[in-house]
C-alpha cells in the first residue's frame, strides 16, 4: 500500500479540499461570465475575450504571428486606459503554441492574479491582465 493509500486508511478515507479563495471564485466566475456570452467561434480557433466599456463581450482570434496589447493607437488591441502602457504585452504564436510576454508595461502584466515575469504559454482559459483589463484566453479542446 502506498504511503498516501495509507494515510487515507488511517484518516478516515478521505481528502477534503479546501474551498477556494475569493479571489479564485471572482476569476472563476469571470471567465464563466465572458465565455457564456461570447459569439460564437471556429471549431479550432484560439482567441482572446474581454468585455468592452459597453458591456459587449468581444473577441479577437489569435492566428500566426504577433499580436501585441497596449494604449499606442498601432497596438493590434488597442485600450485607451490609463494604467495600459503604450505597448503592454505581446502574444507570439506558430498556430499551435501562445506565448505571453510583458514589454516592460509599468503596471507588469498579471496571468491568473500573478504577476508575469518571464514569458509563459498560455493555456484554455487563463486570465491575462493589463493595467484594467482583463483578457480570457480560450484555446478548444
Amino acid at each position: 500500500m502506498s504511503g498516501l493509500n495509507r494515510w487515507l486508511v488511517e484518516h478516515g478515507g478521505t481528502v477534503r479540499p479546501s474551498p477556494p479563495s475569493a479571489s479564485l471564485y471572482a476569476r472563476l466566475k469571470l471567465v464563466a461570465a465572458l465565455c457564456r456570452d461570447a459569439p460564437e467561434a471556429g471549431a479550432a480557433e484560439a482567441r482572446l475575450l474581454w468585455r468592452s466599456e459597453s458591456g459587449a463581450v468581444c473577441a479577437r482570434v489569435l492566428g500566426t504571428g504577433v499580436v501585441v496589447v497596449g494604449r499606442q493607437p498601432d497596438c493590434d488591441l488597442c485600450f485607451d486606459l490609463p494604467r495600459v502602457s503604450r505597448r503592454h504585452c505581446e502574444i507570439r504564436s506558430d498556430g499551435t503554441h501562445f506565448l505571453l510576454r510583458d514589454l516592460g508595461s509599468t503596471n507588469l502584466t498579471w496571468v491568473n492574479g500573478r504577476p508575469l515575469s518571464v514569458a509563459r504559454e498560455l493555456c484554455d482559459g487563463d486570465l491575462v491582465q493589463a493595467g484594467e483589463v482583463v483578457l480570457v484566453f480560450r484555446r478548444p479542446g
